[in-house]
């Protein structure tokens, strides 16, 4: 079997899982994308270089009032792959005349992507659950996705939930074996993009009332950049919150030694891939409990991972956090130990292309 796997823009998160798949005999996986236009809002997320993954081709876009033509239909059609998989980007004309010249010729379209994290309105749910009611699979993150899918329409045998991932490396796995440093101070954590949509105003608040209220000890470090830095760095200082703004940080090693430095991550706002890096370092997350405003990567906190707090509380983030620095210090082994196992079952790239590759054999080999 061949499958050919197309994307508008191969975001650099896929290079772990795109790295596997291009390793199966069978099926046999051939990867093409577009680039992300300049002048697009994609610009900003690193894409998957081509030095780093050889058997990726890249083709030029072109990007007209907003939507994107990748020149590529000559593959995506061809009668040479058995199974095309393509991420279900609404803004793709490549994608759209793709799905449609291939379900003329009854030949099979596979959809690989976030799906449903939320109601996104009756309009958009009825254009997204009509596209995936026509795939002949349906690959999604999450379970919450499914079960969002299936709410619309989308028939429940057509659905595998195969996780996301971020690739894996010697420095996150050596990061998950050391011992966490003494709980005195609690080192809270974050990696974000600071804007205020990601609240992490409300860590400092929350590091504020854990001193204050609770008597604990704190320390926050901060990774990223954004329009909110020097609000946050005014209200660390306002608060007396002990607070270290790192920059961006982008390379294995230096994200390592941030991890090893902290004792958890606490994401106040929308909740994503960072979860997965913190739990393949071995540190447990706090985050909010409203899925409608988190990826697909939420899933992956249990009691053993972190813990949630009422959303917009800070007083209910700040004793989620108590909370959690108590189970740290009772094992903090035993909670590095369930952070690693987790995103090893379920976050890893071997495993999301295992379980892609095994969706795609049991649905289409005859």
């Amino acid at each position: 079997m061949r499958v050919l796997l197309f994307y508008s823009f191969a975001m650099h998160y896929r290079l772990g899982v795109l790295r596997r798949l291009v390793t199966y005999s069978n099926p046999e996986f051939h990867l093409i994308s577009g680039r992300a236009p300049a002048t697009s809002p994609e610009s900003s997320i690193p894409e998957v270089r081509v030095e780093a993954l050889p058997e990726l081709t890249k083709l030029p876009t072109r990007y007209i009032a907003g939507l994107w033509w990748v020149p590529a239909l000559r593959q995506t059609v061809s009668k040479r792959y058995d199974v095309v998989v393509m991420d279900p980007f609404v803004r793709s004309l490549t994608m759209w005349v793709t799905f449609l010249i291939r379900k003329m010729r009854r030949q099979p379209v596979v959809l690989w992507g976030l799906g449903w994290t939320k109601p996104h309105g009756m309009l958009k749910d009825r254009v997204k659950a009509t596209l995936f009611r026509q795939a002949d699979l349906f690959l999604t993150y999450g379970e919450e996705s499914v079960r969002r899918a299936v709410a619309n329409g989308v028939p429940r045998e057509r659905i595998v939930a195969v996780g996301n991932s971020l690739e894996d490396g010697p420095a996150a796995r050596k990061t998950a074996t050391v011992p966490m440093p003494p709980v005195d101070p609690v080192v809270l954590g974050t990696s974000l993009r600071l804007t205020q949509r990601k609240r992490v105003d409300m860590l400092l608040e929350a590091a504020s009332y854990l001193q204050s209220e609770l008597g604990l000890s704190v320390e926050v470090r901060i990774v990223g950049d954004g329009p909110d830095l020097p609000r946050l760095k005014q209200m660390a200082d306002d608060l007396g919150v002990g607070a270290s703004f790192l920059g961006s940080l982008y390379s294995d090693a230096s994200l390592a030694e941030f991890y090893r430095s902290i004792h958890m991550t606490v994401i106040p706002g929308h909740a994503g891939l960072t979860v997965i890096q913190s739990l393949a370092h071995g540190r447990p997350v706090v985050t909010h409990d409203n899925p409608d405003k988190h990826a697909a990567e939420w899933e992956a906190i249990t009691p053993e991972t972190g813990r949630f707090f009422a959303e917009g509380d800070a007083a209910s983030l700040a004793k989620a956090i108590r909370d959690l620095t108590t189970d740290i210090q009772a094992d903090e082994g035993r909670v590095r130990v369930a952070c690693r196992s987790a995103y090893q079952a379920g976050w890893h790239p071997d495993r999301n292309a295992e379980l892609i590759r095994a969706a795609i054999l049991e649905r289409f080999s005859s």
